[in-house]
């Protein structure tokens, strides 16, 4: 099994999110971690507010890092840092990514973005280009946390493919049947939904369909 324990950068978050300081967090991913290895699986630790927090503001790049390092000493296998408020820019996300994969080295290090200030969709493409292949979305840009006051929902997976596949970029993902899939969510959430591709109608040309 692959387990994901999410670790809040900031104490002000973390207190919010899960009654416990960043260093009480941090502090159980050793348990986390074995509860998976033991089951012969993988643990991610996924790092919140990694740039900025709702409640303490900018978070250091040099705090997000620490979290990071330590998280990895404690049989993390993996990590993903996450713009929880949606305020990073590209130039953020290269300088952070960059510091933990120096700090932790071999780890893979995802990413995970909201798109609140309309910057998410460009933070793939700059994440992408330094090499992360891990990037969290979700259909139709749902999403969102109850602790992160004016947070918008993630960013949506068919803007996500559209900007690789029409970049060069391949993910293995039928950008029609993405849309398709927004098409259900929306109906089951019973509002519309937050994607500038969807509510577009998708691409300017048709889309090829499966034979």
């Amino acid at each position: 099994p692959h387990l994901e324990y999410v670790i809040s950068a900031s104490d002000g978050h973390s207190l919010a999110n899960a009654r416990r300081t960043t260093d009480e967090a941090v502090a159980a991913t050793a348990d986390i971690a074995k509860l998976a290895h033991d089951a012969g699986g993988r643990c991610e630790a996924i790092i919140a507010v990694a740039w900025d927090c709702p409640f303490d503001g900018r978070t250091p790049v040099e705090r997000t890092v620490e979290v990071a390092r330590r998280a990895v000493e404690l049989g993390a296998d993996q990590l993903c840092l996450g713009d929880t408020i949606g305020t990073t820019v590209p130039g953020r996300v290269v300088e952070l990514v960059e510091a933990v994969r120096a700090a932790c080295p071999g780890v893979e290090v995802g990413v995970h973005f909201h798109d609140t200030r309309g910057s998410g969709i460009a933070c793939v493409l700059a994440a992408v280009q330094i090499g992360v292949t891990q990037i969290d979305a979700s259909v139709g840009g749902l999403g969102g946390c109850p602790f992160a006051p004016g947070a918008s929902g993630n960013i949506a997976t068919e803007e996500v493919v559209y900007l690789l596949e029409e970049s060069g970029v391949p993910t293995g993902l039928d950008l029609g049947r993405v849309l398709e899939a927004a098409a259900v969510v929306e109906r089951a959430v019973g509002h519309p939904l937050g994607s500038s591709l969807y509510r577009a109608g998708g691409p300017s040309r048709p889309l090829p369909r499966p034979v």
